[in-house]
């Protein structure tokens, strides 16, 4: 199952946004790890559980048209936590960032 999660982050200096997905890729290797983890919050909830991380991303540090810049400063710092995303009963991979082109926030 592949799972994703987003978030707008806000550009420097301006009123705009960049929007941000990640996507992680998990597989069930132990049922029954997984129906006895079923009260954790990472088997409970696995999309809001890997979501966590994007709240920690950074506002304001990349201006518009610097989503390349952005992309690869999630992607390395994801890719150093990739080892925090354990599941119980899961094999969980982080598979890749994508940032689109920052838009203007709506007023």
């Amino acid at each position: 199952m592949t799972v994703s999660a987003g978030r707008d982050v806000a550009a420097a200096g301006h009123q705009w946004d960049f929007p941000v997905t990640v996507t992680f890729t998990c597989t069930v290797v132990d049922p029954a790890a997984v129906v006895h983890a079923r009260h954790t919050d990472a088997v409970r909830d696995v999309h809001r559980f890997l979501a966590q991380d994007l709240g920690a991303v950074p506002d304001g540090v990349y201006a518009p048209g610097e989503e390349q810049g952005l992309r690869q400063a999630v992607t390395t710092w994801l890719e150093a936590r990739a080892t925090d995303y354990w599941i119980a009963g899961m094999d969980v991979i982080f598979a890749g960032v994508d940032v689109g082109p920052a838009y203007m926030q709506e007023a």
